[in-house]
């Protein structure tokens, strides 16, 4: 359970608040009431109500006494984790059992003597529902072997959170269509109206699916990968002139080297790399491109609005999806 924790006798001498803290509290612990689960959109989820009025010693807190006041970074670590693995997977398969029940459909349902998939209006939405499946397991892939080697990838965990179950919505909402009137109808012979159901689920929890493209992919989370711009905000918090001036100082020249390095080649068209068969050179060549005019566009809006860019959240994410889509791409 993660709360926040007042110290109002300063028994710590950190003052009152101590901030977001995480505890294991025993099932059985006096005064502990555990609700039922929740069932959002009829679908089970694991989720429940917990209250009362209950004593815990500090041993229950996660990370003993060292761990009072770090539940927020807990949080986010174990978030990065958890969107780099279970949403992604269960994204990925909803959209292979699109795959799978449009395919299969279209594939035998007859009209005017013809399968429904041969008439252009459904190759389509057929064609794109197989794209985002594929484009999507390779993200969800990639992704969760960084995890594998004890990476803990905050960025690329909040874009599939993102963008895999917008994917999926689009996959299912096709299959919808495709099916017509055998989709609407509930029972064991409709394979999607499940997972239409579960939608909304899965773009909500974890982080609402609006927020995490407007702050947090770009504008928290560029913010903390950046070499510099981190310590420039923390250097002006804490009214650092000489260690603000030194990271300005660096921040313009970095610039300026991506400039060079970065802008110029991106409009000669120059230094691109060279894939190992021709079908997929210009696919690395317009990656490559947007890279480096991101890595430019990306120093500029960190130097010019600096701490105001959460909440310039129309640039913010707009610079995320680029940065989304060239790493969906490298994936793919």
């Amino acid at each position: 359970m993660a709360f926040q924790l007042k110290d109002p006798d300063n028994i710590y001498g950190r003052g009152e608040d101590l901030g977001i803290t995480l505890a294991l509290i025993e099932r059985n612990t006096p005064g502990l009431e555990v609700g039922n689960r929740l069932k959002p959109m009829s679908v089970p989820f694991q989720n429940g109500t917990i209250r009362g009025d209950v004593t815990i010693a500090v041993s229950s807190v996660i990370g003993g006494e060292q761990g009072i006041g770090q539940g927020w970074r807990m949080l986010m670590e174990a978030l990065s984790i958890g969107r780099s693995i279970s949403l992604p997977a269960a994204s990925s398969a909803a959209m292979d059992v699109s795959a799978f029940a449009a395919g299969s459909y279209a594939g035998t349902r007859k009209q005017f003597g013809l399968p429904i998939g041969k008439f252009e209006g459904l190759e389509e939405p057929l064609a794109q529902i197989a794209g985002l499946a594929y484009m999507s397991d390779g993200a969800r892939i990639t992704t969760a072997r960084m995890v594998d080697i004890g990476q803990k990838p905050v960025i690329p965990s909040a874009i599939l959170k993102y963008h895999l179950t917008e994917n999926m919505r689009v996959a299912v909402d096709h299959t919808m269509d495709i099916l017509a009137g055998k989709a609407v109808i509930s029972g064991p012979r409709n394979p999607i109206n499940r997972a239409y159901q579960g939608v909304p689920v899965a773009i909500t929890v974890e982080g609402a699916n609006i927020m995490t493209r407007n702050m947090m992919i770009f504008g928290q989370g560029g913010v903390r990968s950046h070499k510099r711009i981190l310590k420039l905000l923390e250097s002006i918090d804490e009214g650092k002139t000489g260690a603000y001036l030194a990271q300005g100082i660096g921040m313009v020249f970095d610039t300026v080297l991506r400039f060079v390095q970065c802008y110029i080649p991106t409009f000669l068209m120059v230094g691109n790399h060279k894939a190992k068969d021709a079908k997929s050179q210009k696919y690395y060549k317009a990656i490559k491109k947007m890279s480096r005019a991101l890595n430019v566009m990306a120093n500029l809006s960190y130097m010019i609005l600096q701490a105001k860019l959460k909440l310039k959240e129309r640039v913010s994410a707009r610079l995320g999806d680029i940065l989304s889509h060239i790493y969906i791409a490298s994936t793919t």
